[in-house]
């Protein structure tokens, strides 16, 4: 694998990270068992994505990034910041669980247009994006209900 592929991948494996925890972290604030079931259901269909481009990368001789981003951090705090001043909390989680879920499809078909991708690489991770466009469906959706019940 190239220095390019390998790269692409450990960003890919930290913004999944930084979703897992941003799910995780919408979950413990929903109070909406729909919302909350949603979010911890999101969370866990994230790790097995970890886990495959983590062993693509050490089976490249490349290393696992621990953690996510500084970035991802700070949107989790962006997050926290804007449920605490929002009365629609639900509708404002989404929000940006919609916005997180529109950079990963976005970075996703950046790195498959990356023509130096082995096969199999190639086909995981255009079974992610699948994943996560169905994600991101379902947040597009359950968003315009909340903002439909909270006005």
């Amino acid at each position: 694998m190239n220095n390019t592929v390998e790269t692409q991948l450990r960003d890919l494996v930290e913004l999944l990270t930084d979703s897992e925890k941003g799910y995780a972290e919408a979950a413990e604030r929903a109070e909406d068992p729909k919302l909350k079931d949603l979010f911890l259901r999101f969370r866990a269909g994230r790790a097995p994505a970890v886990v495959d481009l983590g062993l693509e990368l050490k089976r490249e001789g490349g290393e696992v990034p621990e953690g996510g981003t500084l970035k991802g951090s700070l949107h989790r705090a962006w997050m926290e910041i804007r449920s605490a001043l929002s009365v629609a909390e639900n509708t404002a989680m989404l929000a940006e669980c919609e916005r997180g879920e529109n950079y990963l499809v976005n970075r996703y078909e950046e790195v498959l247009k990356n023509e130096q991708l082995p096969p199999h690489v190639r086909t995981d991770l255009e079974s992610q994006l699948t994943l996560v466009r169905s994600n991101l469906g379902a947040i597009e959706s359950l968003r315009k209900e909340f903002a439909n019940v909270e006005h």
